[in-house]
């Protein structure tokens, strides 16, 4: 296959793997409130030290951005802010418990998908799949 077949060929699949609902599924939860959401659950311990602008840095959004998100994932109660006390012009995320269950529903979903995803390539495949993946994102990090 000529390089400009294999890029064309590379673009189309993509393509059908964002087109598809349940890949839909799988990018919401790697981006926006579900983003956030999972990022505080993954790096908070009840003690949280997770402020706005350490969101913005890792999600690579903007601080408004980040601002707007905890704005709505507050008034749906999934996070709750305050003050913190050594630094009073910062502010720490916490989730909810409300929060948390929404999160962990979620992320029990996204196992299921990737899931079939192991079951169905086999061992052999996926190592092979999670080698290649691991390629790109170097490649693309460059």
């Amino acid at each position: 296959m000529e390089y400009i077949e294999l890029r064309d060929k590379l673009n189309t699949l993509l393509s059908n793997i964002y087109n598809m609902q349940s890949a839909a599924r799988l990018s919401e939860f790697w981006q926006g409130e579900l983003r956030v959401l999972l990022y505080i659950y993954l790096h908070s311990d009840g003690d949280s030290n997770i402020n706005p602008s350490e969101l913005s840095n890792v999600i690579h959004v903007s601080r408004a951005r980040i601002t707007t998100t905890l704005t709505s994932l507050r008034k749906k109660k999934y996070v709750t802010m305050e003050m913190c006390e050594d630094d009073r012009r910062k502010m720490r995320v916490f989730l909810t418990s409300y929060g948390k269950n929404y999160i962990e529903e979620r992320k029990s979903e996204v196992d299921e998908q990737l899931d079939a995803v192991i079951n169905g390539l086999g061992e052999n495949d996926i190592l092979e799949f999670l080698k290649l993946l691991d390629t790109i994102i170097k490649i693309m990090d460059n």
